[in-house]
């Protein structure tokens, strides 16, 4: 079975963890959150509690993920901050070549590993600016390779569905799409 991990921290956005969360676990891939702060309560930007599967630092060197997943959102600036979750995001796409994906702000921490060099990205209107990779993009979801990219919360359902498409296959992601009565 296809398993990813998608960190949380103080601050996420509700809809780009959540609905991608969600649209996973209906294409049949198990999902993990890790709470990067040292508590599983971990509250989201719009007041939302949610509890993680487990604490971060007991994966921060794990390899056995197909993919690790990072949503945005206020509290975004918190990814940067965490030393083990931007070292496992860089041996992911370094060293065993796997997939990265981040949607909103967290695109922007993508490029401060270096994983966007050369690649195609977007990320929030707002961080264009901050982001550093090959080519800028202003596309909901883009899929360059090892590395999925999304703007933010109206693009979640979309980069869900991309994710599906790449760790499971089409045929799973339009499955998805006509459980959830998706017409996009």
């Amino acid at each position: 079975m296809v398993k990813v991990l998608v960190p949380l921290f103080q601050g996420f956005e509700e809809i780009e963890a959540l609905s991608i969360i969600d649209l996973l676990r209906r294409g049949g891939i198990e999902v993990i959150t890790a709470s990067i702060s040292s508590h599983k309560l971990v509250e989201a930007g719009h007041g939302v509690k949610v509890e993680a599967d487990i604490l971060f630092s007991t994966v921060a060197t794990d390899m056995s993920f197909n993919a690790i997943i990072v949503p945005g959102g206020p509290g975004h600036k918190r990814i940067g901050e965490c030393t083990p979750l931007m070292n496992l995001l860089t041996q992911y796409h370094k060293t065993a070549g796997k997939l990265v994906s981040a949607i909103c702000a967290a695109p922007v921490y993508l490029g401060k590993c270096g994983i966007l060099e050369g690649k195609r990205a977007t990320c929030y209107p707002g961080m264009m600016s901050q982001l550093t990779c090959g080519t800028p993009c202003n596309d909901e979801v883009v899929v360059d390779g090892d590395v999925i990219t999304s703007r933010g919360p109206g693009t979640a359902f979309a980069f869900g569905l991309a994710l599906i498409e790449k760790l499971v296959g089409k045929a799973k992601r339009d499955e998805v799409c006509q459980g959830a009565v998706y017409m996009h």
